[in-house]
């Protein structure tokens, strides 16, 4: 699921949980834990979301904004990593 997790004065990180964990994790300068965390949902089951492909500092119109570290947006996304996992963030 993605997650997001609160790591100071107002920062909310993306991350995410994994099925039966009571613990969210996120990244943010090394990997965040918290058992306090808000989970990613649409009020509107017939909206449809739907991973874009992108690359570099492009956000694609219609991205999930999920928090701010700063002066810095986050948006949901995946990567797919070289060992076959797929991080979330």
């Amino acid at each position: 699921y993605v997650a997001r997790v609160s790591v100071g004065d107002n920062n909310m990180v993306p991350g995410k949980l994994i099925e039966g964990s009571q613990t969210a994790e996120a990244v943010l300068f090394g990997v965040r834990t918290s058992t306090a965390y808000e989970i990613l949902a649409h009020s509107d089951p017939k909206r449809k979301i739907k991973w874009v492909k992108t690359s570099g500092s492009k956000v694609p119109k219609g991205a999930v904004l999920v928090g701010q570290s700063g002066k810095y947006q986050r948006y949901a996304g995946r990567l797919h990593h070289r060992s076959g996992s797929i991080l979330l963030g």
